[in-house]
């Protein structure tokens, strides 16, 4: 059978000397390329969503034996972990030998440069902090770590300070969770050791977000490199003057604590912003139409949860098309009923005039409608939506007809609320709808959409130094 195989192999084989592939495993063509090829090429992977992409390198490993050690490195480098024991099971892996790849020698955790540790911690908040520290020191190359663990509890100073301490390459850190610090004086901090290290740590990096007690005032640490920001509670208008002076590089603003004047500090002074994310922040048009009259460079902007009316609106169609649009859970667009008409109308109005280079756009809330209009306007000036994002009432042919005939669409997510006194959600007809969407239009992601979690992508994948 050997024999007969091979027979009929050479009997296909072209002039070019190369055999068709169409009679040898594929497998066998990609196992040839060089780990090096090979590892650049997975490493298009990075930026996918943290589970797709964990799921997607973990079926790499398994193509066959020359991918299983680059796909093992290209997983390693970009780690996600979800749960305490996930925590704990990774330090133990981390601190192990690493063989294979395209490199060898040193640990796993030698190879990790961006961390990421996202998921309900909430079951074990108290030890959290101490295993996070404890995880990231075995990680000597690290040069992000995003924390997000979904918890109320803060964290302690000096546990902190240990993972600045630990990882002297780090270039971006963001901890999405409050600090409280042990000492009596932040002074009797900064001098000491701790201290000391954590403020030249802060100088070198390029992404910052830290909510440290009022009287640490970081703003002499923060450098000039600094090009993603959040500003720490609490903000003012004078605070944010100082640090918006420091800050000539910024690129990507993240709200914090902003409100309309500390908004205004950073526009005057940051003429470079490409992103702004304004998430639950208590800006206003007024604050928003001073962002977009001194900063001609942005190109996403997220306004969910502001308190914005239909006039940004307004003021969004006399600046140049944006790539990234949040809008949603707004209470003086959506919770007021004598608005919605003048904002379902602004709304078409903008997107077609602007919708030409979107390519992510989230909007609605528990009472948003998604009318006949707004799916048509969707449809002519948006051919490059990768991503959209619909939270409210609408129907299911509504979204099967954005889903089938948006042309570049990769990922639709939505999320039902009942109609009703309070237009509650319904988790089970959110996932409901997006089963049947599923099996109507393949080429499409469906998942549940959370308006408020983060959306906007920083600089962490940039500057870990594994983009494609």
């Amino acid at each position: 059978m050997q024999e007969a195989a091979g027979s009929s192999a050479s009997q296909t084989r072209p002039r070019d000397g190369l055999f068709s592939t169409s009679h040898r495993p594929l497998t066998r063509l990609w196992g040839n390329l060089l780990p090096e090829i090979l590892l650049r090429i997975l490493r298009f992977l990075h930026p996918l969503d943290h589970v797709l992409r964990q799921r997607t390198f973990k079926a790499c490993t398994l193509v066959c034996h020359s991918w299983s050690h680059v796909a093992f490195q290209a997983l390693w480098e970009n780690p996600v972990v979800r749960t305490c024991q996930g925590i704990a099971k990774f330090e133990r892996l981390a601190a192990s030998s690493w063989v294979g790849g395209t490199e060898s020698g040193g640990t796993r955790g030698d190879r990790v440069r961006r961390l990421t540790l996202h998921g309900n911690y909430s079951a074990d908040r108290w030890s959290l902090p101490v295993l996070v520290a404890s995880a990231a020191s075995c990680c000597k190359n690290l040069r992000a770590i995003i924390i997000d663990p979904h918890t109320f509890m803060p964290w302690p100073l000096p546990v902190v300070a240990q993972i600045f301490l630990k990882c002297p390459r780090l270039e971006a850190f963001d901890l999405v969770a409050d600090i409280e610090s042990p000492y009596a004086t932040s002074v009797d901090f900064w001098a000491g050791l701790l201290g000391r290290s954590m403020w030249q740590a802060l100088g070198r990096l390029r992404a910052l977000r830290l909510r440290l007690p009022q009287d640490y005032d970081i703003t002499g640490a923060i450098g000039t490199e600094l090009v993603q920001w959040a500003p720490p509670p609490p903000s003012s208008a004078l605070s944010d003057i100082e640090a918006a002076e420091k800050l000539p590089k910024l690129k990507i603003l993240i709200g914090g604590c902003l409100d309309d004047p500390s908004l205004a500090a950073y526009a005057a002074r940051c003429s470079l912003l490409v992103k702004v994310d304004l998430n639950q922040i208590n800006v206003t048009d007024a604050g928003v139409k001073e962002l977009l009259s001194r900063c001609q460079l942005i190109k996403e902007l997220d306004l969910t949860s502001t308190l914005i009316t239909a006039k940004t609106f307004i003021a969004l169609k006399d600046y140049h098309p944006l790539t990234f649009l949040g809008v949603g859970n707004n209470p003086l667009l959506f919770d007021h009923s004598e608005n919605i008409g003048q904002f379902d109308a602004e709304l078409v109005d903008l997107i077609r005039q602007r919708g030409s280079k979107l390519t992510y756009l989230a909007l609605g809330s528990p009472k948003f409608l998604v009318t006949a209009e707004i799916t048509v306007a969707l449809l002519n000036p948006s051919p490059r939506l990768l991503d959209l994002n619909i939270y409210g009432l609408y129907s299911l042919s509504y979204l099967e007809t954005l889903a089938r005939d948006l042309p570049s669409l990769r990922s639709l997510g939505a999320r039902l609320s009942q109609p009703g006194s309070d237009y509650a959600d319904d988790p089970i007809g959110s996932h409901h709808v997006l089963r049947k969407l599923e099996g109507m239009i393949p080429r499409v992601a469906f998942g549940v959409f959370i308006p408020w979690g983060k959306n906007m992508d920083g600089i962490d994948l940039e500057v870990s130094g594994i983009c494609a």
